[in-house]
């Protein structure tokens, strides 16, 4: 009976020392504690009146600066479903910055004045950025021999203090009205059009 108590203890201990190896923290690990992606950003929503776009921005500090940056990068989806060829910014310090800027003399939030933020989500994230080791002192290895024997007992007298940051990823769906999307996409196509002919008239004549 002792003998076979004394196994179970080692097998016991040596599970716990085996577990903790497997679940030592490493750099660029990352863990959801709220929210989760929303269903719409896998299957875009339809209907007869609208178009949707969904943005995205990862690794936000806020939820806030992240919804702005997803907006645009929906807006700029939008634009460009109509037909505009425009090479954008990597990224814009607002979002007052992003609308007045112009494309071709027009300003962009004359193209997407009739978009509005349809649902907005976001899930809240830990990530380790750094590992730093921390040396136990003699009452914690003590406690850890009492407490976890084997692995204590193999030398492990150090712990792992990971220093962790919060981040958001945030969705943002907006929609557009369909008439004012036709609308917009035949007058730019009508406008490159226009272009690609006066640019083969010039190369014509020359």
């Amino acid at each position: 009976m002792r003998k076979t108590l004394i196994v179970i203890w080692l097998s016991l201990y040596l599970l716990n020392f085996l577990n903790g190896c497997a679940h030592l923290p490493r750099e660029g690990e990352q863990k959801i504690v709220k929210g989760k992606p929303p269903r719409w950003a896998k299957k875009i929503p339809e209907d007869k009146k609208f178009k949707y776009f969904v943005g995205f921005d990862c690794d936000a500090i806020s939820v806030e600066k992240g919804k702005n940056r997803a907006y645009i990068d929906a807006l700029k989806q939008l634009i460009v479903s109509l037909g505009v060829i425009y090479e954008f910014k990597e990224s814009y310090s607002s979002i007052d910055e992003f609308l007045h800027q112009k494309i071709k003399g027009i300003p962009v939030y004359t193209l997407v004045r009739e978009a509005e933020i349809k649902e907005i989500a976001w899930q809240k994230k830990e990530i380790i950025v750094d590992i730093e080791p921390r040396e136990l002192g003699g009452g914690e290895i003590l406690a850890n021999i009492f407490l976890l024997g084997l692995p204590s007992l193999l030398g492990l007298t150090s712990e792992h203090a990971a220093q962790i940051e919060v981040k958001y990823d945030v969705w943002v769906l907006i929609r557009y009205p369909k008439e004012e999307w036709y609308r917009q996409r035949h007058y730019y196509q009508a406008l490159t059009d226009r272009l690609l002919n006066c640019e083969f008239c010039s190369c014509f004549f020359i």
